[in-house]
């Protein structure tokens, strides 16, 4: 039992959407660019992937057990049994750790003076951050945290706080205790709101209360573990913010009966449950495991056995004691994902035509008006086609568009909301790379029935075929392993092929003539045979068809139409928002629907997310580039030959360009305007209600919404700008830009800066704490005199320049990280790795790499100590 109360302060914190922004730009990134990427670094010592398993737990001897003098530690394992501790985890003060994945990180939360760490991928403490409650009629804040992740949210269960009492006991018995649950307000995890309401009370008349461990079994119930001393208690509920309640009604479940405390859990895909606990042996405690049979089986004491004790360390003495296990899957170690080698098609060494394609997503409650989520899902991958798998977890087919690898796959989404690959999909038991376009449907028995067109993608064509384009079907019981039932239709030029079953069982196809550009409607009484009805369509597009709840049947292209007599005819729909390409629409349990689309890629090549403390962002000359500003405001300065799609979060921003007005034409699509200049310079903006201010080299104006009107101008002699492109009209040529002075350097990132292999030299200049996400090609910047850069994921053969001379410099390292840090305010973080970086300084250059499994900066090895860089 844990005696340690965390009083809560308010927390500023950087704005929830705009950190929400920052993540939806790593993910977009990262997958959109670099789809071979492995997040996992170059490390010295331990690095996440090395382990199938993470698990976090607190020591102590006995003249240091009170909670402020205990620290934590990190261990990996790969069997949940035999356990090493990670060296290169530099112990933390803290106590009761609980570890959690959440957006493609790995976190500690823990009742420390900072209560929650970040790792990075060789396991190395990055970042800590206080946390808040708001919202809460928990006053003592909370004690014992349980983190659980779901619908890309991040929840926490915890023991209410007592301010000078032991939280999980009573002054005077008996009492009532409560757990309760909050959801995390923002993506850096600073601050969570309570959720209404206990999630499970019990009366005491004796003892205690404690330590909450919440559990998601495969099959989608919740299991909540508490402590009680040496017992664990067991509550069980459907709905993850509901109320637990024991399996045998009145009293409570008992899991562990005098056999250890303190729960740590996770649970496996057959609904068994590895349950840690903590409990004194001998005079110190040691972490034991059991496996709970579908998690609610109760284990005896013979069933528990010691994992971890004080023989983990050398470093530990006789006398200490292990405890407060924390157990995760190792994000980049998951044995139970499916490999692809045997999933191969095409020729890997020439690009797959799909290299470009990208899947995303978009809501509705109607299946008519959609909200795009505007993140991406998966790349490179195209064709996409959403179902409900057998696992109740949100899954979809792709044509896959890795080199070797043409066909169908099958994603599925992850309990942080990140969509994974699970297989290539095989019929009778070979995958087929010829086979694509996939469309299912799922029938009353519980089986797929699954569409496709073969073509002669990875092979010749058969000697005597004829220019039809084949149909086919095939069943299965997992959406995985496919039986191959039979040509459903055969029609020349038809491809992406979308079928429903209608109310009276009757069976309607859409096909895309690509030949014709036309959608071709088919009928079938059996699902097998299908014939041409005579309905077309001119419309256009690939073709996707719902049936809606009052059995009126939906067609999405590039239009959609409707119709209530099973297809016979149609009724084109009103002019609305309808995705992107190769629509899919999936009805949820909720009766909610989703819609994957298609995009292809534009040809962005950097991407940047500023906040309100963001210096003048600079764009480079060639950059293509995707800026997502803050909700205060911000000043980009764009050069000459760069392409800039700016997302200005209704703002007032300052876009600042280097040329004269009279270069540039202006016009809009929808609400977006566009400005484009005769040396290929182009800008994107969103009008809103708020001005957005434009510079030129000769004077400047404002761009706004003015009701259903976009105006471009100043004062009397604003031109409102229409569809047809026209010349800047009137511009305030005694308005001219004047760069704000900067006299404080941040001490915190002001902005972050995503790059790929395609990306032009960016600048780092003074007054930006800028962090830089590389790519897994080689990626060059220049750090001004006093700028201020994190590099991550610079695994190739980089570039960093630096504008100052190496007696202004001062290097040491942590792990395989050097930090950099100059006497006029400049600092770099960045990662050694077995590839060679260069540091070009104004008087010499080095090369930095990890050799003989030490960093090196030419021939200087770097230590933990700071020191000057000997030339």
């Amino acid at each position: 039992m844990k005696k340690f109360n965390i009083i809560m302060l308010n927390i500023v914190s950087l704005n929830k959407n705009f950190v929400s922004i920052i993540l939806m730009s790593l993910t977009f990134g990262t997958i959109l660019l670099l789809p071979s990427y492995n997040w996992a670094a170059t490390c010295i010592d331990s690095k996440i992937s090395d382990y199938s398993y993470l698990l976090s737990f607190h020591a102590h001897t006995p003249e240091n057990s009170q909670p402020q003098n205990h620290k934590i530690y990190l261990a990996g394992s790969n069997d949940g049994l035999s356990w090493t501790l990670i060296d290169n985890f530099e112990p933390i003060s803290g106590s009761v750790p609980e570890l959690v994945y959440y957006n493609n990180a790995i976190y500690i939360f823990h009742t420390g003076q900072k209560h929650v760490a970040k790792l990075n991928d060789c396991l190395e403490v990055i970042e800590e951050n206080s946390v808040s409650l708001s919202s809460s009629t928990d006053s003592g804040g909370y004690v014992d945290p349980s983190l659980i992740v779901s619908e890309q949210d991040l929840y926490l269960f915890y023991l209410p706080g007592i301010i000078g009492q032991d939280p999980a006991s009573c002054s005077s018995f008996p009492c009532v205790k409560a757990i309760h649950s909050a959801i995390a307000n923002n993506s850096n995890l600073t601050s969570f709101t309570q959720s209404p309401g206990d999630r499970v009370n019990v009366t005491l008349n004796s003892g205690g209360m404690s330590d909450p461990e919440i559990v998601k079994r495969a099959d989608g119930t919740y299991l909540l573990y508490l402590s009680s001393g040496s017992n664990v208690w067991l509550f069980t509920s459907s709905a993850l913010n509901g109320e637990y309640v024991s399996p045998d009604g009145a009293k409570n479940r008992v899991i562990s009966n005098n056999s250890g405390g303190v729960p740590g859990a996770i649970a496996l895909d057959n609904n068994d449950v590895w349950l840690y606990v903590s409990k004194n042996i001998n005079g110190k405690e040691v972490i034991r495991r059991a496996v709970i049979t579908n998690g609610v089986e109760p284990a005896d004491d013979a069933d528990f056995i010691t994992v971890i004790d004080n023989t983990i360390s050398p470093d530990f003495s006789d006398t200490t004691s292990v405890s407060s296990p924390s157990i995760i899957k190792s994000p980049y170690n998951d044995d139970s994902s499916n490999e692809t080698e045997l999933c191969s098609a095409g020729d890997a060494t020439q690009p797959s035509p799909l290299a470009n394609h990208q899947v995303y997503r978009a809501y509705s409650n109607d299946a008519y008006s959609f909200t795009a989520e505007n993140r991406l899902l998966l790349a490179p991958a195209s064709v996409p086609d959403g179902f409900i798998g057998v696992d109740g977890k949100f899954w979809f087919y792709f044509v896959n568009g890795e080199p070797g690898h043409h066909g169908i796959f099958a994603a599925k989404e992850s309990d942080t909301g990140v969509f994974e690959i699970v297989d290539c999909v095989k019929i009778d038991g070979k995958f087929n790379g010829n086979a694509v376009d996939p469309d299912v449907v799922k029938l009353t028995d519980g089986r797929y029935r699954l569409f496709f067109f073969e073509g002669n993608f990875v092979s010749p064509p058969t000697p005597g075929q004829g220019s039809g384009h084949p149909i086919y079907s095939a069943i299965s019981d997992n959406g995985l392993d496919y039986t191959l039932e039979q040509k459903v239709i055969e029609v020349e030029g038809v491809t992406d092929p979308s079928v429903v079953q209608l109310p009276d069982g009757t069976w309607l196809m859409a096909l895309a003539q690509g030949t014709t550009n036309k959608v071709l409607l088919a009928k079938s009484t059996n699902g097998y045979e299908f014939t041409l009805t005579g309905v077309e369509f001119s419309a256009g597009g690939i073709p996707e068809l719902g049936v809606m709840p009052d059995g009126t049947v939906r067609i999405y292209m590039s239009k959609s139409f409707i119709s209530k007599d099973k297809g016979n005819t149609w009724t084109q729909e009103s002019d609305r928002f309808i995705p992107g390409a190769d629509p899919s629409l999936v009805k949820m349990p909720d009766n909610s629907y989703v819609m994957l689309y298609k995009k292809i890629d534009n040809g962005l090549n950097s991407y940047v997310t500023l906040t309100d403390s963001s210096a003048p962002f600079q764009i480079p000359s060639g950059g293509y580039v995707e800026v997502k500003g803050s909700t205060g405001g911000n000043i980009v300065k764009i050069a000459p030959n760069s392409n800039v799609i700016f997302k200005n979060e209704n703002a007032p921003n300052i876009i600042v360009f280097q040329q004269e007005a009279a270069k540039f034409i202006v016009y809009k699509s929808g609400n977006t305007v566009y400005l484009a200049s005769s040396d290929n310079t182009t800008l994107s903006i969103e009008a809103k209600d708020v001005a957005q201010t434009i510079y030129f080299t000769d004077g400047s104006l404002s761009v706004f919404m003015n009701g259903e009107r976009i105006l471009f101008g100043v004062g009397e002699n604003e031109q409102e700008i229409t569809e047809a492109s026209s010349a800047i009209d009137n511009i305030d040529v005694t308005k001219i830009f004047i760069a704000p002075i900067i006299n404080v350097q941040p001490k915190n990132i002001t902005d972050y800066l995503i790059l790929t292999d395609k990306s032009p030299i960016f600048p780092v200049p003074y007054g930006a704490y800028t962090k830089i996400f590389g790519s897994s090609g080689k990626n060059t910047i220049y750090v001004e005199s006093g700028g201020k850069a994190t590099c991550d994921n610079f695994a190739g053969s980089n570039e960093i320049s630096i504008q100052s001379s190496i007696s202004d410099c001062s290097v040491y390292r942590f792990g395989a990280t050097l930090y950099l840090t100059g006497k006029n305010g400049t600092y770099i973080r960045v990662q050694a790795t077995l590839t060679p970086q260069t540091l070009r300084f104004s008087d010499a250059k080095f090369s930095l790499a990890i050799v003989d499994n030490k960093v090196m900066l030419g021939k200087q090895e770097i230590t933990k100590t700071s020191m000057p860089i000997i030339k």
